[in-house]
């Protein structure tokens, strides 16, 4: 089948357009595919990624405000569930000094140099 030139020319126009405007430089595969390569701005990148870090936010805090009930019955079960280990934690920071006080004051004279 062979082309006319009429029909060529708007397609290279059309490329030529699409470079003028946006910066980015189409390259032809091994297919015939059009691929763009874009020049990628750091700086947009990360107002973007911020744009949509915040939009998910959103979200995630709608969700939980019309799901209230339930999101505080699943923190509930896990505050239980780490009840033992927080017990633990604060009975170690309680004794703590009790055992700094038995270590230096009362190990030293029984057992000398060996109880350090």
């Amino acid at each position: 089948m062979f082309v006319k030139e009429q029909q060529i020319f708007p397609i290279h126009l059309a490329f030529f357009l699409w470079i003028e405007y946006t910066k980015t430089v189409p390259a032809i595969c091994w297919e015939g595919v059009v691929k763009l390569k874009i020049e990628w701005n750091r700086k947009y990148n990360t107002i973007a990624v911020y744009a949509f870090l915040v939009v998910v936010a959103s979200i995630v805090f709608l969700a939980g405000v019309l799901n209230f009930q339930w999101l505080m019955g699943m923190a509930m079960k896990i505050i239980n569930l780490l009840m033992p280990f927080i017990y633990g934690f604060v009975m170690a920071y309680i004794l703590n000094p009790v055992l700094h006080f038995i270590e230096a004051k009362i190990f030293p004279p029984l057992f000398g140099d060996r109880g350090s």
